[in-house]
């Protein structure tokens, strides 16, 4: 039951009929979670996500921390939202700038616009894998690593510095339909 939120465990565990609304990451506590992460060497290993928004919105990119595997850290965040002929340059320029300060080893990406993905490969940028499609298992996975961990401290924490990520998780909610 600890590893869902209060509505998802009702439907699924108690097998009552709930219509999930109001914020899809509802473990998320800004004042259990918002911590400054320790330096790249306490990471023993540090990916990335790509996430192209849906009719041209922000596009952001974000890179996690993983401290073994029971605790991670969004440590660091590039966003963008503009003209589309600046766009590619921006993302490899990015991407290349972030593989080199944290060391990251992958970038899980949206695969909605594979043509881009296949152009950033063209520049150069190499690791890019898909992400998984299923927004429930991504949902419910968020939400398990907020949650505490055998010693107590959450499971993933986001630093200051990822301002996108912070101002977006609580106000992340259900449509109508049940889905993000």
């Amino acid at each position: 039951r600890d590893q869902y939120g209060d509505q998802i465990a009702a439907q699924e565990l108690d097998c009552k009929w709930v219509r999930l609304e109001g914020v899809v990451i509802d473990q998320f506590r800004p004042d259990a979670h918002v911590r400054r992460h320790p330096e790249r060497e306490a990471f023993t290993s540090v990916v990335g996500g790509v996430d192209f928004a849906e009719g041209g919105g922000v596009t952001a990119i974000e890179v996690v921390g993983w401290m073994g595997t029971e605790r991670a850290w969004a440590i660091d965040e590039r966003t963008f939202e503009g003209s589309e002929q600046n766009r590619l340059e921006f993302w490899a320029d990015s991407l290349m700038h972030l593989t080199k300060m944290y060391g990251v080893s992958a970038w899980y990406c949206d695969w909605a616009q594979r043509d881009f993905i296949e152009e950033l490969r063209r520049h150069g940028i190499y690791g890019l894998r898909d992400a998984k499609k299923d927004k429930m298992l991504r949902v419910n996975t968020m939400n398990s690593m907020f949650q505490k961990r055998m010693d107590g401290e959450p499971g993933l924490y986001i630093d200051p510095a990822c301002e996108r990520l912070l101002w977006e998780l609580p106000r992340w909610l259900w449509n109508t339909r049940g889905q993000e």
